[in-house]
């Protein structure tokens, strides 16, 4: 199977059952503080995103497909696209109501 980078959603993450899920965006800067005590600092490169999720599967099975498309994504170059299922659509519209099927 070929795949396309970065993996879409329904590629990757859609199927997973997920016990725990959490990211954050972490900072890439260095600081330093001159001999006058004035703070400098500067970005090193660009943020990057760092996490951890855990999952359950039903079989072995499903859990070697799992391990497969991690072991693909570790690979230099590649990414994939990710959504946090516990808030889908935003906090004034928490069931997706207003948004209905329209796309942002």
């Amino acid at each position: 199977m070929a795949f396309t980078f970065p993996l879409p959603l329904e590629d990757f993450f859609d199927g997973l059952r997920l016990t725990s899920l959490s990211f954050a965006l972490g900072e890439n800067m260095e600081s330093s503080q001159t001999g006058g005590g004035e703070v400098l600092t500067n970005t090193t490169g660009p943020r990057l995103w760092h996490g951890g999720i855990q999952i359950a599967a039903n079989t072995v099975q499903d859990m070697d497909q799992v391990i497969s498309k991690i072991d693909l994504l570790r690979q230099p170059g590649r990414s994939f696209f990710i959504g946090d299922p516990y808030h889908v659509y935003g906090a004034v519209d928490p069931d997706g109501a207003m948004l209905g099927d329209k796309t942002v």
